[in-house]
Formats: structure tokens, sequence, C-alpha cells
């Protein structure tokens, strides 16, 4: 069960320097702990760490986090509805990177791990398309903008509010051009944007709220994501599923 926690790490442009931002994420389940019944009420200790290293290099960056829980209710105890999330930003040079999670609880001295790969040095190019990825409102400070936060799981729930793509990376000042398609998983076109931009800037970030007519149809979608500029054009790719 202690495997089955949540991991991401995403790269975003930093707008005041040449560095990216990682935004990384370990969320942990009470369902993947072990709680133990202490005088009336359920306890779990555990420890979480991320560390950053260059895929052919050291160690960059390193966060640890140690947290008890406790709950009167047995029923959250064993939730997976029911989750603590560790947010930790990495700010380091554009270049390829392992994003390695840790969890370890310590009353079933059982643990996981997880990595995640960054693939950022794309050589001979000032012309950069990070990954994609969801978002949604969420009290907080995550990174992000007041209140917005990741979907890591890539699963928009019934309870969210207003799931959006978001979109950063790197170009030349002048018009540059995103195009924005959305399939379903039978590859039926559902939504075709195109969106041409005239910056001052060498980089850039998106937000493109996906329509609710869209999200209703069907259980799983293939975000296709094109930035051209002049000759140049970067492509990613995102899948996410909808629950009911």
């Amino acid at each position: 069960m202690i495997r089955q926690y949540t991991f991401a790490a995403l790269p975003v442009v930093d707008a005041s320097s040449d560095s990216i931002r990682v935004l990384s994420y370990l969320v942990v389940p009470n369902n993947v702990l072990k709680f133990v019944k202490k005088s009336g009420s359920f306890e779990s200790a555990y420890q979480a760490k991320i560390t950053l290293k260059k895929k052919k290099g050291d160690q960059v960056g390193r966060k640890t986090w140690s947290n008890t829980l406790k709950t009167d209710d047995y029923l959250e105890s064993t939730s997976n509805k029911i989750s603590t999330i560790h947010f930790y930003e990495f700010k380091v040079p554009i270049d390829d990177y392992i994003v390695t999670s840790e969890l370890f609880d310590r009353d079933s001295n059982e643990s996981g791990v997880i990595n995640r790969e960054l693939k950022l040095n794309r050589k001979n190019s000032d012309i950069h398309l990070f990954k994609p990825f969801l978002i949604d409102t969420f009290e907080g400070n995550w990174g992000l903008n007041a209140n917005e936060i990741p979907i890591v799981t890539n699963v928009i729930g019934e309870n969210s509010i207003k799931p959006s793509i978001f979109l950063s990376g790197l170009v030349n000042p002048g018009k540059y051009n995103i195009d924005v398609l959305i399939n379903s998983s039978n590859k039926k076109e559902l939504w075709n944007q195109s969106f041409e931009v005239n910056t001052n800037d060498n980089y850039f970030v998106q937000r493109i709220a996906i329509p609710e007519e869209v999200i209703n149809k069907g259980l799983r979608k293939k975000v296709y994501v094109i930035l051209e500029q002049g000759k140049i054009k970067k492509k990613e790719t995102l899948i996410f599923g909808v629950t009911r």
C-alpha cells in the first residue's frame, strides 16, 4: 500500500532568471499508511523526501519532512479521500534531471520510491515547450498563482472547479503560435484552438480553460500541444481522465 502514493515533478519557466522551477508534489493518502491505535485515537508517523539530481551528475537539491497524523475516526485513518500534500520548489539551470520521492512509514517500516525523469536539455534551440499539466482551484500557495494547484493525478473529479491546461516555455521575442487539440479515447476531435501571441519576453505562461462540454464527453482524453516560432516546432502531449 505504501507505494500507492502520488508524486509529480513539473518544470515551469522562471520569469526572473534563466533557470527553471521544478515544482514537486508528494501526496500521501491516509489509506497508504499504517495507523496505530493510541489512547482512543489513531496515529501514523512517516518521513517523506524529495531529491533532485542531474541525470549525469551529482545531487543538486533535497527536501525532507517528518510528520505525524492523528484522528479520532477510524474511517478517516483508512480513507483514500483524505491526503497530506507536501510541496517543494527547486530552482535549477536547464538540464536533464532525475527527481526521486521516498515515503517511509515508521509504524510498518515499509517504504516506497517513485522516480520522475525531466528531459529539459534541448541543445541548439532557444525554443522550449515544457510538459503541460492540469491545474484547478485549491486553497493555499502551491507554486503557481494563489489558490492554484496542479491536478497531479491527471484526473478531473466531480468536485473540480475550473480545470485548465497550464503551459509554459521559452521563446524568442516576437510572434509565436500555440495550437491545442483535444481528442477522445477513440481519436475523435473534441476541441481545437490556436493562439497567436506577440511577446517582448523570452518566455511564456498560458492557462487554457477546458470547456465543460469537452470535459463531459467521455472519460479519457488526449491533449496535443504544438508551439511554433519561425521554422521551429515543439510538441508535447497530456492524457487525462474524468470521474463522474
